[in-house]
């Protein structure tokens, strides 16, 4: 849970802006404390005033359908707009109006991409973490691969060194020392014995 993220949400203020001694207030003519708890308080008052101008000027629902989810040319795929030349004074005079008309280049528009900036950052940041935690395991991966080699390989070679001192000491046994004069049973001997340290 990002912490920054819970900053700019909820908390008192509207760090988006980017400035700490900014009043956050907005136009006095539309809802002009409405960015100062945070940007969520901000969104539920740009979806109230949604809500709001839905109900006091939408269309009918009767006088409402989709033409986007019938099959038809693409050519013809629109629909007819019609204005209202008369209605054009409530952009101005309707405060639901006004302040909807400001979110989409202001306060709601930049801070929902500062959110979703800090998504990016934290979604950046926990997959350069996967990605070093998978390095380190390959790592540990391969160290123990090379110990249990290795560790084969030495006792193989121990086990093979004891075979070749096993099949040494077995044919100095067959060799008839009687046979041998002193000085070859004296070089003998020095071959198979360890030099005293004096």
């Amino acid at each position: 849970r990002s912490l920054e993220h819970n900053r700019v949400m909820y908390e008192v203020g509207c760090p988006w802006r980017g400035d700490p001694d900014d009043d956050c207030l907005l136009p006095a003519d539309t809802y002009p404390h409405a960015a100062m708890d945070g940007l969520s308080n901000l969104m539920l008052y740009f979806l109230d005033s949604v809500q709001n101008i839905l109900d006091e000027h939408g269309a009918p629902e009767a006088g409402t359908r989709s033409v986007y989810n019938e099959a038809q040319d693409p050519r013809e795929r629109s629909e007819e707009v019609h204005g209202h030349k008369e209605r054009m004074d409530l952009l101005f005079s309707n405060v639901d109006l006004r302040f909807v008309k400001l979110a989409f280049d202001g306060d709601l528009f930049i801070g929902t991409g500062h959110v979703m900036e800090l998504f990016k950052n934290e979604t950046a940041a926990v997959m350069n973490q996967v990605h070093m935690e998978f390095q380190l395991l390959y790592c540990i991966y391969i160290v123990q691969v090379l110990f249990v080699f290795y560790c084969w390989l030495f006792l193989r070679t121990m086990k093979m060194a004891h075979c070749e001192a096993a099949k040494a000491k077995s044919f100095v046994g067959m060799i008839p020392m009687h046979a041998l004069d002193k000085k070859e049973a004296t070089k003998i001997k020095e071959f198979f014995t360890e030099p005293s340290s004096s």
